[in-house]
């Protein structure tokens, strides 16, 4: 805003930072005295909150624009309730909603109205606003204890979900618990470590690097994130392939006070140390253009987490030819016999090496290393790859 000579009222943090100077804007503003424009930046626990809540009611809605990035988190009940009854409304997001929220969809096109602009991967890439990327994959299996565990939960999963479409009632904590150790489970996979340390063993190390575990998390929009025991351990056996590789890296988490993670990052881009690991912090929000390799260690079926990641490795910066992606992909143990929650698991990693690969430098070997995996799965993957009339390759 300040590039437009536009000066706004900061309303998060403490209250007593802004409270005071919100409601003296607001006042001038409707008497017409000084203001005739007030521009507020705001974000969405102070947005939610009573204090700002009042505030904002001051202003008659007909004269009121309300501007909502990342408005995906505004589908979620406690915020969407909040939002301004604004009659000026924009929405922006890299990824509004996926083909399968249609309840989400629902909340934002209710509140935002349908979507009027669109920009993909492939118009920036084809504009030059993103580095082009070479996007590798790494099939790992479960193991037949880990595969049976899954199978167990997606059950119980199962039925809570049809005793709630059946109009039944559920214990929704129970339900987003189960999802999370199923998350988890995959998550902290063991082979997964396993074949992370042997793709190391054969490549040189690399400044610039960002590593991401899972951490189990289902609950995207819940503001203060924390860290359960899984997941450190899952970053500390990262940390200690890394360290056994001759890797110098640093964990990049909701642990960290901001300013040790500030000079994370300052340490990240001087190359003082050549690899972050981080569990989530890194989806949304922070851009550090000059990291050019990522490990995908763990991505949930959420479009958004993996799209978001993506896009923190895409950035333009001096001397970035290309970036490189390297994902791995969970696959059931062999040989077992595949009941439709494994077969699910196989599609929606395979979803996501679509939407990975369609526009990576790679496409057409990397098309055809994921068909071998569909055919072996049973899986009709070729549908997504041959869209066209004529059948062409995409």
């Amino acid at each position: 805003m300040e590039l437009f000579s536009i000066t706004a009222i900061r309303c998060y943090m403490s209250k007593s930072n802004w409270q005071l100077e919100l409601s003296t804007a607001i006042s001038d503003f409707n008497l017409n005295q000084t203001k005739t424009f007030l521009a507020i930046v705001v974000v969405n626990r102070t947005l939610s909150g009573e204090t700002f809540q009042k505030e904002i009611e001051r202003i008659t809605p007909e004269n009121l624009l309300f501007v909502g990035d990342e408005c995906h988190h505004h589908s979620s009940k406690n915020i969407h309730k909040k939002l301004p009854k604004a009659r000026f409304r924009i929405g922006l997001s890299a990824t509004p909603w996926s083909s399968k929220e249609a309840e989400r969809e629902s909340a934002l096109t209710n509140y935002y109205g349908g979507i009027v602009a669109q920009y993909s991967i492939a118009d920036a890439l084809d504009d030059d606003v993103l580095t082009p990327y070479q996007y590798y994959i790494h099939p790992f299996y479960l193991t037949d204890e880990e595969t049976e565990e899954y199978q167990q939960l997606s059950r119980d999963i199962g039925k809570m979900i049809a005793i709630r479409e059946q109009g039944g009632s559920i214990n929704d904590t129970i339900l987003t618990a189960l999802f999370m150790k199923r998350a988890r489970l995959i998550g902290s996979a063991d082979n997964k470590f396993k074949r992370l340390s042997e793709i190391l063993k054969k490549s040189k190390i690399e400044k610039h690097t960002l590593f991401y575990c899972g951490d189990g998390s289902v609950v995207e929009e819940s503001s203060e994130p924390e860290l359960d025991d899984l997941s450190v351990r899952d970053i500390r056996r990262v940390a200690t392939i890394l360290h056994d590789q001759g890797w110098k890296s640093s964990k990049f988490t909701a642990d960290e006070s901001l300013k040790e993670r500030r000079n994370i990052i300052d340490n990240f881009k001087i190359g003082f140390i050549d690899a972050m690991v981080s569990i989530r912090v890194l989806d949304e929000g922070i851009d550090i253009p000059v990291c050019k390799q990522a490990f995908l260690l763990a991505s949930s079926r959420n479009e958004r987490q993996f799209i978001q990641r993506r896009g923190r490795i895409l950035r333009k910066s001096a001397g970035k030819e290309y970036s490189v992606i390297h994902d791995f992909i969970v696959l059931p143990s062999e040989g077992v016999y595949l009941d439709d929650s494994l077969k699910s698991l196989v599609s929606s990693e395979l979803d996501r090496v679509y939407e990975f690969s369609h526009v990576a430098l790679n496409k057409k070997e990397l098309y055809e290393a994921a068909s071998e995996i569909a055919k072996s799965y049973s899986i009709d993957w070729l549908e997504k790859v041959y869209k066209d009339d004529k059948g062409e390759l995409q």
